[in-house]
């Protein structure tokens, strides 16, 4: 992992994308703009939690369909779209709330107001009134 600023770590992921080590490496950026902080992830090919997520589907013989990811930055990018569900946080990344908007993701609410909290309630109550026998 390396950090620095946003301009930085964007110039470090170019720079090693277009280097003799992008075949053997995957990169994951993390952004915080307000404070201008980026985290790089460098990692194996087949590390992400997007692969995790795939690698887990698979063993517990999950569609796409039966998974809801939730996420706030761009390292989860990969993971929200293995899911069949995605959710980006209100409070995320601005350009990956933007990015979800577009392709139509559901955006949770913020951290401070319990977003996760609210995601995995609603999915739960809906769960609990579609398994209900009448």
């Amino acid at each position: 992992m390396v950090c620095g600023s946003v301009a930085e770590m964007r110039r470090a992921e170019e720079g090693l994308a277009a280097s003799d080590l992008a075949p053997r490496i995957e990169m994951h950026r993390t952004e915080y703009a307000a404070r201008d902080l980026s985290l790089l992830d460098i990692l194996p090919p087949g590390c992400s939690k997007g692969a995790a997520l795939r690698r887990l589907a698979q063993q517990r013989g999950l569609s796409r369909e039966e998974i809801l990811a939730i996420g706030d930055n761009w390292n989860d990018l990969e993971m929200l779209e293995s899911a069949g569900h995605a959710v980006v946080m209100a409070n995320g990344a601005p350009d990956l709330v933007r990015e979800a908007r577009q392709r139509g993701w559901a955006i949770a609410a913020p951290n401070d107001e319990d977003g996760v909290a609210q995601v995995l309630e609603s999915v739960l109550t809906r769960s609990c009134v579609s398994g209900m026998v009448e």
